[in-house]
């Protein structure tokens, strides 16, 4: 019953945010959703010019925060809002013009209608459980999406409000900790992380591609004099968070982490 409301709720809202944009149809393919992996990418069972096949598929143009590797914070409210969505439903397909990433997964957008009113991609964004991820050739709508995150970020909605402390999401360290360092060893450090190359960043466990290449828009890192100074630099980037931030120093640069 609870997902029932839910679905309902998310659907008026959804036609709030999407109806009244002009937005052209295009040839869908429809779907059905076979597994909810976290708040951004499914697993769909689809009909191709080759047949029949099951496929992992990740949203187009949004970004949610990990449940992998280390739960982050909102990431199971995403995963769980994406469940209440699409799971066990049918849904439409609008593929990318780069169908597939380096994963191999299918990036679409994804509608709960074949009128292409009701956008899963969009909606996550406008209820606060995303960010903007574009990356060309896909982003038809990322002028959309990041009016819809910005709208969701002035109302307090989804990751963006009130952090709930108790709640059930990768917690940081005290910021008022010390971890500082002797200087030696924080320079180079530094030339390591600011010369580090998204697919480096994504080689550490639990560094899924947003992270890596957000860390990558971030740099250069510092200028700094401590670990902690690093540490706090990195945890500014969106989704890394106190326990990324120690892998990623642990990972580039060991001996500065011991």
């Amino acid at each position: 019953m609870r997902n029932m409301i839910k679905r309902s709720s998310l659907l008026v809202l959804s036609l709030v945010f999407i109806f009244s944009l002009a937005i052209t149809a295009t040839e869908l393919k429809e779907a059905e959703v076979l597994e909810v992996a976290d708040g951004d990418t499914i697993r769909v069972r689809i009909v191709d010019d080759s047949g029949m096949m099951n496929t992992s598929l990740r949203y187009i143009g949004i970004d949610t925060p990990e449940t992998h590797g280390g739960v982050e914070y909102y990431g199971r409210e995403a995963t769980n809002y994406n469940k209440a969505l699409v799971e066990d439903r049918t849904v439409w397909l609008e593929i990318g013009k780069e169908a597939r990433d380096k994963y191999g997964r299918l990036l679409a957008y994804v509608y709960l209608d074949p009128a292409q009113k009701s956008m899963v991609n969009a909606i996550l964004a406008a209820q606060g459980f995303a960010e903007v991820m574009t990356i060309k050739p896909n982003d038809k709508f990322a002028e959309l999406f990041e009016r819809l995150v910005n709208n969701a970020k002035e109302g307090k909605r989804g990751q963006w409000g009130e952090k709930d402390t108790e709640n059930n999401w990768e917690k940081t360290k005290d910021p008022g900790e010390d971890k500082s360092k002797p200087v030696e060893g924080v320079d180079s450090c530094l030339e390591i992380l600011n010369n580090s190359s998204q697919g480096d960043f994504e080689d550490i466990t639990g560094i899924g591609e947003g992270i890596a290449e957000r860390l990558v828009n971030a740099q250069p890192f510092g200028p700094c004099n401590s670990l902690g100074c690093i540490e706090t630099n990195l945890k500014a980037v969106s989704y890394v968070g106190g326990g990324r931030a120690e892998d990623l120093l642990e990972h580039l640069c060991p001996d500065l982490a011991e």
